[in-house]
């Protein structure tokens, strides 16, 4: 229903999708929300409107330009992300933190909105705990797995300002020294 109540072009003009990896606000290290107000509840559900005009699984808020450790996600019913992708539910997490993770990875293909013209394998974690904050004041333990849990790791990583490039890089090197 929010959705429909916002007109999209106006939505985008106001909060643009920053792109490419040299854009400041993508490399900094976001700031924790200490508290919610009328302004970031506004905020979280542009966020999450936007991750759907933006046509992604996952939006960080540094991706529009705020240093906030707020995310949207979306949860998929199966742990490929192969399509068709059925949602499940959808949030936004304020101050998400990984507890635990399992030492078991997978590598599959990532892409990211602000690098909309790159797709690498990226390894991630199998399974995931974490926490993190609604915009009710409520706390949340979930734990994730398969691709619940990459879509939330990439998420995560834009609020400590590493693109999955970064992931990239470190994984073709840890490959290339292990042969």
């Amino acid at each position: 229903l929010f959705c429909i109540l916002v007109d999209m072009s106006t939505l985008k003009e106001q909060y643009p999708l920053l792109v490419w990896e040299h854009q400041s606000a993508l490399r900094q290290i976001s700031a924790p929300l200490d508290r919610i107000d009328k302004e970031t509840k506004q905020f979280a559900r542009h966020l999450l409107t936007l991750m759907h005009v933006y046509r992604g699984v996952g939006l960080a808020a540094p991706q529009l330009g705020y240093n906030i450790r707020m995310i949207a996600v979306s949860k998929r019913k199966t742990d490929s992300h192969h399509y068709p992708i059925t949602c499940i539910s959808e949030c936004v997490m304020i101050n998400p933190v990984i507890l635990e993770h399992s030492t078991e990875t997978n590598t599959a293909v990532e892409w990211c909105l602000s690098l909309p013209w790159l797709q690498w394998n990226v390894p991630r974690y199998n399974n995931i705990e974490l926490v993190y904050q609604d915009i009710h004041h409520r706390k949340h333990r979930v734990s994730l797995h398969g691709f619940n849990a990459r879509i939330v790791q990439h998420e995560i990583d834009h609020l400590d300002g590493i693109l999955y490039i970064d992931k990239v890089v470190w994984w073709l090197i840890h490959t290339k020294s292990h042969q």
